[in-house]
């Protein structure tokens, strides 16, 4: 910490000990560790906390500084955080730093000092410069309230560490040469320096940086093979005129990393653009590219645990309103036969990531979210139930809900209990704005509100509706049935066909285990009806699924589709049986996407014939139509 009063600098080591200094006991919580120090009027809160799960640099640490002058007013007070870089037993890395404005990196493997606005949002380090297989990465953090450092220099640890503020870098030290001259040893290390100008009595500023590796926690190895870190902007920045981006023209860069023991032949990098922002190639943007025709980056012989980069440049533009924009990065392999002329099939999706990016807007200042529906009004007071929601602006409260500015709360109008709601229990369709919220909690019958709770100096606002209302009762009229198979089955010569429910696989097998050819469609998994939907015995009009995430109810087709993360409608509309997808579509056993998205199966009608031909698990044909 550098404070500057009445024109005498001086310089102190944040923690250390000097006349009149405070350390106090270090606190931790559930996401991360707060230390306190003051000196000489000013008070110093570092904040290391985990970044929020489910965003894109989830798996980092966050590094904060609150800087609190409650004494004398400072002509300037600047900050310096010292980064030793160590990657497993090696002491020393190679920093590839993303160009301003560029489409590549800079590699950096002697002292330099590089300002802020030269370089891209990230720089990485990594091991080894043929075949890394470790890297790490340095953030800038991109928010208004967290302030960003002015430059980075890069340089030997014993020459770093032995200063307390300003360094003069030495170019022509080496700090990956094992060899150097001076000390003999490869030690690497790098120094953030941050301008918090001048600081009056009892004002505040915080800085900080993003440092870590990315966790991958949701990566299944099953159905991805090349794990997908994009970095770029978190936000643009209006022009006064509110007609253009001071910042539109930014860059993400797209770290790929081959996890898989085989070397991928040929792949294709699909970037996905929403509307409003356009790829720029040799300096040029090119129109014409969306989510649904994506401009694509090929690689050749993917070596296994191998990495590759790529800077993707954009251009954004202004629209009316406030929104989050999404772009997607989509990794497909395009060696096999059926995806000659580079087709991207989703059953070669071998990797994926999102990156989300707050655009104002020319008119509105904010992406308004609201709740216009909610159903049903009257829910049964155990079981597994599902309220359905629709409105406004969910891809902002899908953001805001995993980044924790928001949290759900089941609140009874009595005030006499609330409820925590885990945000995973909301599975959020930002495409069409619409959720479907999970209930399996045992609740007091009574009227109840649910809330989206907004976090304390957000700035959001809570958001509650009438439309979020609903009664829990207790009367046997409002309990949704549970099943646990539902079959399609056929009976007669000129064949109906019907839906039927079964608490258990024994049950259906005393009913079609003999005649396995008349139940056409087998579904598994738990199933709903409301009371009074079935017309006669075990037959019903429509029983619906949901897959609220991939661990949460995943249902089978026939012991050969996964159906997840979504809903299954299984109806029968006069005389023709419908089913309806909107979700994840997975090979069973082998767990390949075959769709995302909605889907549905050809209708089944009354009178036609329509039959499986069953095999053995020799691949024999046994019997059929």
């Amino acid at each position: 910490l550098r404070v500057i009063r009445d024109g005498k600098t001086k310089d102190y080591i944040v923690g250390g000990k000097y006349s009149g200094s405070n350390l106090e006991v270090s606190e931790k919580d559930e996401t991360g560790v707060t230390t306190t120090w003051s000196v000489d009027g000013f008070t110093v809160t570092q904040r290391l906390e985990l970044v929020a799960e489910k965003t894109p640099n989830h798996g980092m640490v966050q590094v904060a500084y609150n800087v609190e002058n409650e004494g004398d007013p400072a002509e300037d007070v600047q900050l310096r955080i010292l980064m030793d870089t160590a990657l497993d037993k090696q002491d020393y890395a190679y920093y590839e730093v993303l160009r301003a404005g560029d489409t590549g990196f800079d590699l950096v493997t002697k002292e330099t000092e590089i300002e802020s606005k030269s370089y891209g949002n990230a720089f990485f380090a990594y091991n080894d410069l043929s075949a890394p297989t470790i890297t790490a990465y340095s953030l800038k953090i991109g928010s208004d309230k967290i302030k960003d450092h002015e430059k980075v220099v890069f340089g030997h640890w014993n020459n770093l560490a032995s200063t307390a503020f300003d360094y003069e870098p030495d170019e022509n030290m080496n700090f990956t040469n094992t060899q150097n001259t001076k000390y003999l040893t490869a030690d690497s290390a790098y120094a953030l320096y941050y301008d918090l100008g001048n600081m009056a009595k009892d004002s505040s500023v915080v800085a900080g940086t993003i440092y870590g590796v990315y966790s991958h926690a949701e990566i299944n190895p099953q159905d991805e093979k090349v794990t997908v870190d994009g970095s770029g902007p978190e936000r643009l920045t209006l022009s006064e005129d509110k007609k253009e981006y001071t910042d539109g023209s930014f860059n993400i860069a797209a770290l790929l990393n081959n996890f898989d023991s085989n070397t991928l032949s040929h792949i294709a990098l699909a970037v996905r653009i929403p509307d409003g922002i356009k790829p720029v190639v040799n300096g040029e943007a090119k129109s014409g590219y969306s989510h649904a025709n994506p401009y694509m980056i090929k690689y050749e012989n993917f070596l296994a645990k191998q990495t590759r980069t790529a800077v993707i440049n954009f251009k954004a533009e202004v629209r009316p309103e406030s929104q989050y924009r999404k772009i997607i990065l989509d990794v497909y392999d395009i060696s096999g036969i059926e995806a000659r002329g580079d087709k991207l099939l989703s059953q070669n999706l071998i990797g994926t990531a999102e990156h989300y990016i707050y655009c104002p807007g020319g008119v509105m200042d904010l992406p308004e979210i609201s709740i216009l529906s909610g159903s049903p009004d009257m829910i049964y007071h155990e079981g597994t139930r599902y309220f359905y929601l629709s409105g406004t602006g969910f891809s902002a409260l899908k953001m805001y809900l995993n980044v924790g500015n928001y949290t759900m709360h089941l609140q009874r109008a009595d005030g006499f209990k609330n409820y925590d709601i885990d945000k995973d229990n909301l599975n959020i369709n930002e495409d069409d704005n619409t959720a479907i919220l999970l209930l399996n909690e045992k609740l007091p019958t009574g009227q109840y509100q649910l809330l989206f709770k907004a976090k304390s100096g957000s700035e959001l606002k809570d958001i509650a509706s009438p439309a979020m209302g609903f009664v829990v009762t207790d009367d046997p009229g409002q309990k949704n049935t549970t099943y646990g198979l539902v079959a399609v089955t056929k009976t007669g010569a000129t064949p109906e066909y019907n839906i039927e429910a079964f608490e258990s696989e024994t049950e259906f097998k005393k009913e079609y285990g003999l005649r396995p050819q008349e139940a056409l469609l087998v579904f598994r998994g738990v199933f709903t009806t409301e009371e009074g939907n079935s017309p006669y015995g075990n037959r019903l009009t429509q029983v619906e699924g949901a897959s609220i995430s991939k661990d949460d109810n995943v249902m089978t087709l026939n012991n050969c589709i996964d159906i997840q993360e979504g809903t299954v409608v299984i109806r029968k509309d006069d005389d023709t049986v419908k089913v309806d997808f909107d979700g994840k579509l997975y090979t069973t056993g082998a767990r390949s996407l075959i769709w995302n998205g909605t889907a549905g199966l050809t209708g089944i009608k009354d009178g036609e014939k329509f039959g499986l031909i069953p095999y053995d698990k020799n691949g024999v044909r046994l019997v059929g139509e």
